[in-house]
This record gives C-alpha cells, sequence and structure tokens, in this order.
C-alpha cells in the first residue's frame, strides 16, 4: 500500500517506501513522473486550452463595469454588487463540485454558454437569472478542472497548476485588449452571444479529453478521514484573501484608472490588461522559478511584492506609477492561487475538501470587489476603497509565515498504523 512522503507528502503509486524527491519537480520530471504524468500533458491541451476563455470571460464584467456604469448610471456602491453577484454565483459553483470532475467541467461550459444567452436575449428578471447561471457554470469549470490536473500531474502540481493558471491568466489579459479594439458602437447583446458560441465549443472540445483523464487517473481516496480543519481554514482563507485581491484589482482597476491619473474609457482599459499581462508572465516564469524556490518561500516573496504594488497603485498620481504598480502587484499575485492550492494538496493529498478551498475562495471575489466599492462610496475615493486590497495582503502575509512553515508535514491519522496516511490504489 502506497503512503506519502512524511518529508514533502508527494504520492508514490509504484512502490512501497516513501518517494525521496525534491520539493518540486517540473511537469517533464523523469525522476519523479509516472508513466501517465510524462505522456498525459498533450491528452490535456484541450482541458488547458479552455482556460483561456474562461480567464477571458471571468474579467468581462471588470472591463465593461465603466461602460455599464455610465449607461445605468450606476454608483460605486452598486458597481461593486455587480462583481459581488458575478463573483458570489462562481464561488457557490465551485462548492458543488464534489465528484465526476469530467461531467462537471463539460456541464459549466454548457452551463455557461446558456447564461450569456440568456443575460442578453430575455426579460430583465430572466437576464438575473442567465448571469447567475454563468457565473456558476465558471466556477464549476474552474474549480473541477484544477482539481482534475491536481489528480492528473501528482508529482508536479505546483508547476501543473502554475501552468494552467497561466492559460486562465492569457484570455484575462488579452480579454481587456480586445474589448479596447471592438467598435464602440458593437453591443453587449453582441460580446455575449460571441462568448456563448465559444462556451459552446469548449465543451465539445473538452468532453473527449477531460474523459480519457478520469479514466486514466482514478481518484485516491484517503483512508481514516479527511484533511484537517486547520488546514482547510487556513488553505481557504488564503485562497479567499487572494481571489479577493486579484477581483478588487482587476474589477476596479480600469474604473480606477479613469479618476486617478484622468484617462478616458480606452487609456484606462489598458491599465487593466498591463495588471493581467503582469499576472501572465508571473504565472508563465512560475514553474521555472520552482526548479530552484520551495513553494512556501516563494509564495511568501511573492505576496510580500504584490503588497508593494498594491501600495504604488493607491498612491499613484501619473500614468508611469500606476503602470509600474499594477505590474508589480500583478507579477507578484501571479504564483499565490496555485501554490496555495498546492501546499493544500499536499497536506489532504486527493481529499475532496479541496472543493471546499476553492468554492471558498470564490467568495472573496464576492466580497471584497463590494466592499471595496461601499468604502469607495462612503469615502468619495476609490483609493480608499482599494486599501481593502492593502488589508488582504497583509492578512495572506501573516497565514503564509505562521501557517506553511509547516507545510511539508502530513496530516496524522490516528487509523492508519505510524500516523502517516495511506491511500487506496
Amino acid at each position: 500500500m502506497p503512503v506519502s512522503d512524511p518529508k514533502v507528502g508527494l504520492l508514490c503509486a509504484d512502490c512501497e517506501r516513501p518517494t525521496v524527491a525534491a520539493n518540486v519537480v517540473s511537469l517533464d520530471s523523469q525522476a519523479q513522473a509516472t508513466p501517465l504524468e510524462k505522456g498525459v500533458f498533450a491528452m490535456a491541451l484541450p482541458i488547458y486550452a479552455g482556460l483561456i476563455y474562461i480567464g477571458a470571460a471571468m474579467v468581462l464584467l471588470g472591463v465593461l463595469l465603466p461602460r455599464i456604469a455610465l449607461l445605468h448610471h450606476l454608483s460605486d456602491n452598486e458597481s461593486g454588487l455587480l462583481l459581488m453577484a458575478e463573483f458570489a454565483a462562481t464561488a457557490t459553483g465551485g462548492l458543488v463540485v464534489r465528484g465526476r470532475l469530467a461531467h462537471v467541467v463539460v456541464g459549466g461550459y454548457v452551463l455557461v454558454s446558456a447564461g450569456l444567452w440568456a443575460a442578453v436575449n430575455l426579460a430583465d428578471n430572466a437576464a438575473v437569472l442567465g448571469i447567475g447561471a454563468a457565473g456558476l457554470g465558471l466556477g464549476m469549470v474552474m474549480t473541477a478542472t484544477n482539481l482534475l490536473v491536481c489528480r492528473m500531474f501528482p508529482h508536479s502540481r505546483g508547476a501543473a497548476l502554475s501552468v494552467l493558471n497561466f492559460m486562465w491568466s492569457v484570455g484575462a489579459t488579452f480579454c481587456p485588449v480586445v474589448i479596447a479594439q471592438l467598435p464602440a458602437g458593437l453591443s453587449l447583446r453582441s460580446i455575449c452571444g460571441l462568448l456563448s458560441a465559444i462556451s459552446t465549443i469548449c465543451a465539445i472540445l473538452v468532453f473527449p479529453a477531460a474523459f480519457r483523464a478520469m479514466r486514466l487517473a482514478p481518484a485516491q481516496e484517503l483512508k481514516g478521514g479527511r484533511a484537517k480543519v486547520r488546514t482547510i481554514v487556513v488553505a481557504s482563507t488564503i485562497a479567499f484573501l487572494y481571489v479577493g485581491t486579484e477581483a478588487t484589482l482587476g474589477g476596479w482597476m480600469s474604473t480606477y484608472a479613469g479618476r486617478s491619473v484622468s484617462w478616458g474609457l480606452i487609456d484606462s482599459e489598458i491599465a487593466a490588461a498591463w495588471f493581467w499581462g503582469a499576472l501572465l508572465l508571473g504565472r508563465g516564469l512560475a514553474p521555472f522559478v520552482l526548479q530552484v524556490a520551495s513553494e512556501s518561500k516563494m509564495q511568501l516573496f511573492s505576496i510580500v511584492g504584490a503588497g508593494a504594488g498594491v501600495l504604488l497603485i493607491v498612491s499613484a498620481h501619473s500614468p508611469a506609477q500606476l503602470l509600474i504598480g499594477a505590474g508589480t502587484a500583478g507579477f507578484g499575485l501571479a504564483p499565490v492561487f496555485p501554490l496555495t492550492i498546492s501546499l493544500f494538496m499536499r497536506q489532504a493529498a486527493e481529499s475532496k475538501d479541496a472543493s471546499w478551498v476553492l468554492g471558498l475562495a470564490g467568495f472573496g471575489g464576492a466580497i471584497l470587489p463590494w466592499l471595496a466599492g461601499a468604502i469607495s462610496s462612503l469615502a468619495q475615493s476609490l483609493r480608499a476603497g482599494l486599501m481593502v486590497a492593502i488589508a488582504a495582503i497583509s492578512g495572506m502575509s501573516l497565514l503564509t509565515l505562521v501557517a506553511f512553515d509547516r507545510s511539508r508535514k502530513p496530516i496524522v491519522d490516528a487509523d492508519v498504523p505510524g500516523g502517516v496516511q495511506s491511500v487506496e490504489t
């Protein structure tokens, strides 16, 4: 019966002894990877590519928010409620993922397609339900895809998740650029109709890859209980604060740029693209940095760097400082989410409680952007509202400092001899 490595927590499916390994290995590692892991990346390409679309769909509301607010005369508080509604639905979608990951991924894409169509073609009340359905589908796809990738790459989760989130960032980065180049008279119905069609195509392309991956990488269920409550709470809180920070900065960046440096709609959307572009670059470089740095140390330094970037943003009075701050914040935030999930999975192995971490993280994206808008309305200053991001980054720093210094210790199970968790194959 294979066991988890007491030193690094990796699972060895082909041996009776703990795996002796470096802290992190690459996607194509020959020393550690299972035969499945060595050849699975090509098979997983449609799954990875689908996250490009999901990234674009997730940030679309934030990019269009200045236009929507201008058209409907929305206050910052009301704009924040829109962001809250989207991310609350997304978080709920993450919480419903408990198994049958391939079915959930495909079903999520279908739900996004139907929701986007309903949002622009039905009456007001039904349109709101359509927005909720699309958000629910986005959460299902993101959570199930992350868990599926963790299962497909058991010996290189940190790197595999960084690549996956890199693909998400590609969509998030180029969405503002594409929107900025669209004709001014192009309607929301046309934009959402196009995204609905793309979601249907994604469902068709991802279907065979996801089901094949599920057959080749069956779940390894923990014997004797689930992850410790402490592990779940800490990882969920960090993920909650991270997603909230990313959503706050990404959602409000265009609006803030227009006010802080007096940019127009087009230029302000470029500021958002700068933030997402730095996030993209950081996630692209993360797998290489992880060859020489531990996950816990890289996470802490990344969070501190992101905090420095946010300080530059909230104190910006010039375009140059704003762009430097946005780039620094995006680059610093880049590896935090995949590393948090990887560190959690290292302790929890294949625990289904990972869906709680991923699902609860989405509520950070619902609450923190709304809170920033509410503070902005009260203080009559979006600069004050963005202090929410500074508070969240401070919380992430403290939790990472006190929690993940013990991340290499496996979760002890009293029912398993020796106190080390085992898995059934």
